[in-house]
């Protein structure tokens, strides 16, 4: 459902699918923002947080991050 694009990805499940997926959080969130809010908002988001959103191979988060 979420591939075929008929159901959106909730934001709090990101960590979780991109675990099961290996693939970066920050990449997946980047894309569910888009799907959830649109490209000018997701892309804006991503300058504000820097480049680390838009990458997307696997990247171990900064210590005492959530």
């Amino acid at each position: 459902m979420i591939k075929g694009g008929a159901s959106k990805l909730s934001l709090d499940r990101v960590p979780d699918l991109a675990r099961a997926l290996e693939c970066g959080p920050a990449f997946l969130l980047r894309l569910a923002m888009e799907q959830a809010f649109g490209e000018t908002a997701a892309k804006a988001v991503s300058e504000i947080w820097g480049t680390r959103a838009a990458l997307p191979k696997r990247m171990p988060l900064p210590t005492g991050a959530v």
